[in-house]
């Protein structure tokens, strides 16, 4: 992946309630704006919420709420992220009857409240997403629960988000580990960029045959299509990401070192997938998104 000379425009957009997703996206591409698509996240959370009438709203979200359709069910709260001028953030805890699942998938749950310097790392990885406002403004928006995941070692994250969760994800906290803050914040913004594409494919599939299978870099294994689409985009966004918040974050070599690092590595691994645009499991409009994507990253 080379050093693109297309401009980004990062003004968030603001969309009415009769816009189609497929105009939204089309208009992005034709712009090419960032990936994350300033001011589409706030217009799909809208809608979703407007479906859900006076049931659920950003407020009463919870991961086991929401798990049994009732906005009125409990809610263990470890802690709270509180971030000016926006929602609380919920760091939630699952009862061992809904923590059996994801245990049974490999994930492994933190038992014990977060602590002070938890809690601050987690604020200082949001002030690192919001180097790029209109991104914050996208993970704001998705994201209402958190749950805390134990990594595999030291050095290693691990995060997950359900698609069956619409606002909640799961990340494992590196804390006093080198990178601590961007890579609580790229953990953050890659589940929350989850949540954003399976919300835009409820309005519009981008996937025509769900059983296509692909080689998967990020798994090292073959993956369905939907899979390896959803790979793409967030380290598609991002490579953006840290692309315009590189000279935000500090002049330090170590820094530098780390972002140019992991740009090489997302380019690696993006550059594996690049047969998926011409791939007939996807709709139209899904080889027009993919390539869009691929198209800034040559």
């Amino acid at each position: 992946m080379v050093e693109s000379a297309i401009h980004l425009s990062i003004h968030s957009m603001r969309f009415e309630s009769t816009t189609l997703v497929e105009d939204i996206v089309s208009d992005a591409i034709h712009r090419e704006v960032c990936f994350w698509i300033p001011g589409l996240a706030r217009w799909l959370t809208k809608r979703f919420w407007q479906h859900e009438g006076n049931k659920f709203n950003a407020s009463n979200y919870g991961s086991l709420r929401w798990l049994n359709s009732d906005p009125l069910d409990s809610k263990t709260i470890m802690s709270i992220i509180n971030i000016p001028k926006a929602n609380p953030i919920i760091i939630e805890a699952l009862p061992s009857h809904v923590t059996k699942f994801y245990k049974s998938i490999g994930l492994q749950f933190l038992s014990e409240n977060p602590k002070t310097q938890d809690i601050r790392l987690f604020k200082d990885a949001f002030a690192t997403i919001k180097l790029n406002p209109d991104l914050f403004e996208s993970v704001l928006a998705l994201v209402r629960s958190v749950h805390l995941l134990e990594a595999s070692g030291y050095g290693y994250d691990t995060s997950y988000s359900d698609p069956k969760l619409p606002y909640s994800i799961f990340v494992s906290v590196p804390t006093d580990e080198q990178y601590a803050e961007l890579r609580l914040a790229e953990s953050i913004v890659h589940e929350a960029m989850h949540l954003q594409l399976t919300m835009l494919e409820n309005e519009m599939p981008l996937v025509d045959d769900i059983y296509s299978t692909g080689y998967s870099p990020w798994q090292c294994t073959d993956r369905p299509v939907s899979g390896l689409l959803h790979g793409l985009y967030v380290f598609c966004v991002i490579y953006q990401w840290l692309e315009t918040i590189r000279d935000s974050v500090g002049s330090g070599d170590d820094i530098n070192t780390y972002i140019h690092r992991r740009h090489r590595e997302i380019a690696t691994e993006i550059a594996m997938v690049a047969q998926l645009q011409n791939s007939q499991a996807l709709t139209k409009f899904g080889r027009k998104f993919v390539f869009w994507l691929h198209q800034y990253n040559r």
